[in-house]
């Protein structure tokens, strides 16, 4: 059994989401444009993941394994991710104004997004116990919102200085960066 500390260390560094399971890179990449939109993108994934991926393991404990209908896992836990994203939306509107004026922009792209469905059925296929399951909701938009910032502000300066040549401006670039922040990563594999 894995301890807590290494699943979140795991889930931050050596197995991250974007960087290892290519999970997220359409928002990965559409909002890191921008410090701010960066930002928004980590404080909604330091909310949402953490709800998504508890409520993916108590579907699967109350659920899933005593009901023995693995085969709807995806379909229940695309539905239980739409209306925690939607429950979660209207409450936060209510109750914490604040956060939901810069968070929910991006609520939306956490809906179906592949890193969503990706971290709960990582959830349900490694069959986590509830503690390796709170390192896991802990890391996962941890190391998420790690990467998201780090790319933005590279991202953010090269925009700024405008130093690219040509061939490599826009996406090929953004490719690149990825590539070296992954790389930067892989130096972690060794900690654990």
């Amino acid at each position: 059994m894995n301890s807590l500390f290494t699943i979140l260390i795991a889930s931050i560094f050596t197995s991250n989401m974007v960087l290892t399971h290519y999970l997220g890179l359409c928002p990965f990449y559409g909002v890191s444009k921008k410090w701010g939109g960066a930002i928004g993108l980590s404080l909604a994934s330091l909310i949402l993941l953490p709800l998504s991926i508890l409520l993916t393991y108590a579907l699967n404990v109350l659920i899933i394994q005593p009901l023995q209908v693995e085969y709807l896992s995806l379909v229940l836990l695309m539905v239980s991710i739409v209306l925690l994203i939607q429950l979660f939306t209207t409450l936060s509107e209510k109750l914490i104004p604040t956060i939901h004026a810069l968070a929910s922009p991006y609520y939306p792209l956490f809906s179906m997004n592949a890193l969503t469905l990706g971290v709960g059925l990582t959830v349900l296929e490694a069959n986590f116990s509830f503690v390796e399951v709170l390192g896991y909701a802990l890391g996962a938009p941890l190391g998420f919102a790690i990467v998201v910032l780090i790319f933005a502000s590279i991202r953010e300066r090269i925009i700024l200085h405008d130093r690219v040549p040509l061939p490599f401006k826009g996406s090929a670039i953004a490719f690149i960066i990825t590539s070296f922040i992954a790389m930067a990563f892989m130096a972690f594999t060794g900690i654990l």
